[in-house]
């Protein structure tokens, strides 16, 4: 963001779409705070995946109220889940794949990740 700035692009768009700093402190949460608060300042267009973290964002002074917008109706809400619906698998004998978007951390369910994938593994040696 600090590039673009620099570089004089017309539009800068910064998404959040969770605050990594939840929960911790000490030197970590002012730097990580630090961050955020520069990259939504220097941003023309700033954007909450959700209401929760919007109002999040505000009470913790990172970005100005009023100055974040909520895409949509939220992450999850809007979404039409039939246009994720997967096809019929042509060819069957193929384990199922899955892409990992995310923090690997605690939080963001990898454990539970990892045990759905060995019922899935145990099921399909039958």
């Amino acid at each position: 963001m600090a590039a673009a700035h620099m570089a004089g692009v017309p539009a800068r768009v910064h998404t959040y779409a969770g605050a990594p700093y939840d929960g911790v402190g000490g030197i970590a949460v002012a730097l990580a705070k630090t961050a955020d608060r520069v990259t939504g300042m220097l941003a023309t267009h700033v954007w909450a995946v959700g209401r929760e973290l919007q109002q999040f964002l505000e009470n913790e002074r990172v970005v100005e109220r009023g100055r974040i917008e909520v895409i949509g109706r939220g992450s999850s809400n809007g979404v039409d889940l039939a246009n994720f619906t997967p096809a019929p698998r042509i060819r069957p004998a193929l384990p199922p794949r899955f892409i990992w978007i995310g923090r690997l951390s605690e939080d963001k369910g990898v454990a539970e990740l990892a045990a759905l994938w060995n019922v899935i593994e145990s099921q399909l040696k039958g």
